[in-house]
């Protein structure tokens, strides 16, 4: 129930393969389950582009026994498939997806913001002693070792979180998950395509922060 309410998970066999009629050999090469099925997201308009192999591609999940619907996933580490999937975070021991996405930003950011609060409070704990004493900044150092200590650590510890909050607003402006980002460099840049993107980076965030929190399956 915990992961159901964490992150969108699709529900195993929604799509059983029909069995084989009796009157057709039962081990008849049936049809391909490996390999991945473009669909088309809209109809092209009169003199428009035409869709392309990379606008919006799914493929049949044999161990849920699914069709994937886009951009969902099956992860190998949680072992369901994951509607919207940006990745599995490691320090979660979660999936990161459509549901709890914001949840994940949110984090990442207030872990930003914790770092830089530690740094600042501890440099003006030095620097106000320093001003006080009409001491220098290597004998204030000396004496506040401990709030020396927290100024390296919280810049050392600050350096994750905070690139990994631009590099998914950088994400989110794209309109693409992380996955989406890295599969995409698999093609020559011209054939690249971002077929969820809202051709706004204002968009493309709005989209993200504000659509409501979907129920779960």
């Amino acid at each position: 129930e915990h992961h159901l309410l964490t992150k969108q998970i699709i529900p195993r066999n929604l799509h059983p393969q029909p069995p084989t009629p009796a009157d057709e050999d039962p081990l008849a090469i049936g049809p391909s389950t490996t390999e991945w099925v473009t669909v088309r997201s809209f109809a092209p308009s009169a003199g428009g582009n035409t869709t392309t192999a990379m606008e919006v591609p799914i493929k049949f999940c044999k161990s849920c026994n699914i069709w994937r619907p886009p951009r969902a996933h099956h992860c190998r580490i949680c072992d369901s498939c994951i509607e919207t999937q940006d990745h599995h975070c490691v320090w979660l021991n979660n999936c990161v997806g459509r549901r709890n996405y914001r949840y994940f930003l949110t984090f990442v950011a207030s872990g930003t913001v914790l770092g830089l609060f530690l740094l600042a409070a501890s440099l003006t704990h030095i620097l106000v002693w320093m001003h006080r004493n009409n001491s220098d900044f290597a004998h204030a150092l000396n004496v506040w070792r401990v709030p020396a200590a927290m100024c390296v650590y919280s810049f050392i510890i600050l350096t994750y979180p905070l690139s990994l909050w631009g590099y998914h607003l950088f994400l989110m402006g794209r309109g693409e998950t992380t996955r989406e980002y890295l599969n995409s460099h698999k093609f020559q840049k011209k054939d690249r395509h971002r077929p969820f993107s809202q051709h706004s980076i204002l968009k493309n965030w709005s989209s993200v922060f504000t659509r409501p929190r979907p129920p779960t399956y």
